[in-house]
Formats: C-alpha cells, structure tokens, sequence
C-alpha cells in the first residue's frame, strides 16, 4: 500500500482521535491539523478508510441542522465528524456561522441533551438521557490559526482541538514533488480496524506520567491544561482500543509519547 510522505506520525495521531470515538463513557478527542498549504492535511484525514462506521461522517461544510439529526440518529450518542478545512466549515453567513459555532462549542465539550429538527414546518424536541457527544477532526493553515478575526478564543473554541503541527524540510519537499513528477498518486485508504464500542479503564499513573508534556502545552497556550489532561488519559484508552486490549498499559504511554512531538504549535519538522 502506497503511503503519504513522510507523515506516519501524525496520521497516527489522527487514527487515534478518531479510535476515541468508541470509548464508551467517554468525549471523543477532536483535533485540529495545522501546517501551511500544501502540506496534505485534507489527504491524511481522508486516507483512511470509514465506510463500515456509521457514526463517522465525512462532511464538507455542515449546517448546525445538520448535525443535530446526525446526533439523534446516533445510537451510542458519539458521533465523529471529517471536515477538511474549520475556515470553510464555518464559512457563510454571519447568523449561520455563529450558529454553527455555538452548536459545536457546546457538543465537543459538553454535549448535547437536546436537539430540534424541523418536519412538516413544525419544530419537534429530541431529548437524550445523557449528553451526546461531538469529535471533530479538521485542518487550518498556518496562516488561518493566525488570524484572530473570528473571535473564536474568546469563546474558547479553539482550545477545544488538540493541536497537532508539523512542517517539511527543503529535502522533504524535494523528495515529495519528485513523486509528484513520476505521477505517484497515493489513494490506497487504510483500515482503521476498530471493533465495536469498548469502555477501557486507565489507572491515574499513566497520564501522569505526561503532567510537564501538558503543563508546558498549557502555558505556551495561556491555558491551565484541564482539557488537555482529559484528551491525553482518553488517548491513552484510544491506544490501548487500537491494541485490542481492555486496559491502558506502559506500553500506550511509550506509543503516546513518541508523538508528542507533533501534539502543539511548533510546527516541527516530520521525522518518518
């Protein structure tokens, strides 16, 4: 199977947000890919394979509407969203975009109880016995995660998204466009081999041994880190799902913490 260049790493990150998404009892991790264009963020979400997971939707630019039917139709209440690109996700009128953003603040942290959905022109109200929740897995450049326009930190929006970052060397990229001329096309999808829904237990040691890791995240961010020890404990379960076992060992905190070096805003260069 032909692979895309040089990211093996991050695609691992992203295999195992979208793993947290069958951890019962759980949020799903969301993560946000951030490298400057060109650099295959639309092709690593959409290299692997969802077509037997129902509750995985590849979407382009969602409406809040949208989702809310997607999560009353969801039977285990989480459902995992692949978008391309955040700017264009939440790209289009002002009203509708605020909306949208609202919608998936609240999902991706705190869940949703209730949804509404139009039939017939009548408004009917969905109501959940628990909270269901919203993952995300989307890509901004560079330059996007710049611009403070949006006013979405002020919201915290963007803290809801591990960041994941990386860029190429000028040998990297030589070696890229060289395939590129030889009209290699890497569109073989991979398996995400993930079975059914799964609750996996975790013993506190075992994110703790990432407290500097999340402590230093937290203060290049300006942030206290909560949500990031959350996110790391669940990948931690997310390793051991993909392991096939029923709980967190030494050996998700070795896998873990070999891609650490991808999970801020330093935008290191890709080792693989």
């Amino acid at each position: 199977m032909k692979q895309i260049l040089f990211v093996k790493k991050i695609k691992d990150i992203v295999r195992l947000c979208i793993a947290s998404s069958f951890l019962k009892e759980e949020k799903p991790v969301s993560i946000l890919l951030l490298a400057d264009a060109e650099c295959g963020k639309t092709s690593i979400l959409y290299s692997f394979c969802y077509k037997k997971y129902q509750n995985i939707t590849k979407i382009t630019k969602p409406r809040a509407s949208v989702l809310e039917e997607l999560m009353k139709k969801s039977s285990d209440g989480l459902n995992y969203l692949i978008v391309p690109d955040l700017i264009r996700m939440t790209y289009s009128g002002k009203s509708t975009s605020q909306n949208l953003v609202s919608f998936l603040n609240s999902a991706v942290e705190d869940g949703v109880t209730e949804v509404s959905t139009f039939e017939g022109g009548k408004a009917n109200i969905t109501s959940f016995p628990k909270p269901r929740y919203l993952g995300i897995a989307t890509a901004l450049t560079r330059a996007s995660m710049s611009d403070g326009r949006r006013g979405w930190n002020k919201i915290g929006f963007f803290s809801r998204f591990l960041p994941v970052s990386y860029s190429y060397t000028k040998d990297q990229q030589k070696k890229i466009r060289k395939n590129i001329y030889a009209g290699e096309i890497f569109d073989a999808l991979e398996q995400l081999r993930i079975g059914k829904p799964k609750r996996i237990t975790c013993a506190g040691r075992y994110p703790e041994m990432f407290e500097d890791d999340i402590v230093k995240l937290a203060e290049e961010e300006k942030l206290y880190g909560f949500r990031y020890a959350r996110q790391i404990r669940t990948l931690l379960m997310a390793s051991a799902l993909l392991r096939g076992d029923n709980k967190v060992t030494v050996k998700d905190v070795k896998i873990l913490k070999n891609l650490l070096v991808h999970i801020n805003l330093k935008y290191n260069v890709v080792s693989d």
